[in-house]
Parts: structure tokens; sequence; C-alpha cells
């Protein structure tokens, strides 16, 4: 395929913006839309950018909180809080990516609110 002459833009929400002013000003501008997100949640997409790291990154405060609530037998409780904006969906691949879940632990996941 051949690309237009002109300006080109390529991302999201700031490759929009760029072909908006572009085209107020009347030059031709070919615009590509790259979705990202970590959660892996845009409709129609099989994988985003940064997804395969959000999992892996999110491992070690998982890891942490692990050993910081072991370290005190029968009543060590530990929070981990993972970044997202609507649908949880980075929350659950992590705690499905989780290899263990020991006999003696609990885990739960929650929603936020």
């Amino acid at each position: 395929a051949q690309m237009a002459a002109g300006a080109h833009a390529a991302g999201a929400l700031a490759a929009q913006g760029i072909h908006e002013r572009l085209a107020a000003e009347a030059v031709p501008c070919c615009v590509i839309g790259v979705p990202k997100s970590i959660e892996n949640d845009i409709s129609l997409v099989d994988k985003t950018f940064g997804f395969e790291t959000a999992i892996a990154e999110s491992q070690r405060p998982l890891e942490a909180a692990k050993v910081l609530a072991s370290s005190y037998p029968g009543h060590g409780i530990s929070i981990v809080k993972l970044t997202g904006t609507r649908s949880g969906s980075l929350a659950m691949q992590v705690r499905a990516a989780r290899s263990f879940i020991e006999a003696s632990g609990h885990w739960s996941s929650l929603p936020s609110i």
C-alpha cells in the first residue's frame, strides 16, 4: 500500500489531535490509530501494547505482599492495588497468571469501587 503525500501521524488520541489541527489548516495528512491499553480491554483487538509487561511487572508487588503477609503467621494480610481504569481486566489477568496459590494461603480479588 502506498502512503498519501503530506504529514503522517501514528498513535491514538495524540494522533487524532494532530490530524484535527492539520485538517483545520487544510494540510493533507494520514492518521493511523494504534490502540494502547495495558489492560488489554479494547474490543476486536487481540493484544494491546504493554499488556504482557504489565502482567510481568505486577508479579513483583504480589510476591512482596505474599512475603510480608507470611512474616506474620496466622495474622498477615497484604493488600495490593493494581492500576486500571474501568474493567478490572488487568487485575483478573494477573490473578489468572499467578503461578502459585498456597494451600495455607488465602488469595482474594476485590473489584475497585
